[in-house]
C-alpha cells in the first residue's frame, strides 16, 4: 500500500468521524410526527437536537401551551410552569441533553433553553 493511499484512507476516517461528531448540529426540517416519535430515545441518534432551528422558529415567545403541545406532543416531563423534552444524548460527552420550554403565569412561552445534564 502506498504512502499516498494511507493518507487518503486516513483523510476519509477522519472526516468520516467529523461528520459522525457534528451530525446531531446539522439542520433537519422539523416534522411533528417524528420529534413526537422520538419521546424516551436518550440515544445519540436522537434526531430532536437537529431540528431546534425550525422548533425555535415556530414556537416564538409569547406562544401559548396548546401550541407547544400541538407541534411537540407530550413533554417528557412537565410542571405547571415548564415542560422538558429530551434531545438525546451529547454527542461530545457523556451528558444528556433536554429542551426546557418555561411559562409564564398566563400559559404564554417565557423563555426556551437548552439544558445539559
Amino acid at each position: 500500500m502506498s504512502t499516498f493511499t494511507v493518507i487518503a484512507l486516513g483523510a476519509i476516517g477522519g472526516l468520516v468521524a467529523i461528520r459522525t461528531a457534528v451530525q446531531p448540529f446539522l439542520a433537519v426540517r422539523f416534522d411533528s410526527a417524528e420529534w413526537q416519535k422520538q419521546a424516551g430515545n436518550y440515544g445519540r441518534e436522537n434526531p430532536r437536537l437537529s431540528m431546534m432551528n425550525d422548533v425555535e422558529r415556530l414556537l416564538p415567545i409569547g406562544s401559548f401551551k396548546a401550541e407547544v403541545e400541538a407541534l411537540l406532543g407530550k413533554p417528557d416531563a412537565a410542571s405547571e410552569d415548564r415542560y422538558v423534552y429530551d434531545l438525546g444524548r451529547d454527542t461530545l460527552g457523556p451528558h444528556f441533553l433536554r429542551y426546557e420550554i418555561s411559562f409564564d403565569p398566563r400559559g404564554r412561552v417565557s423563555h426556551l433553553r437548552i439544558q445539559r445534564d
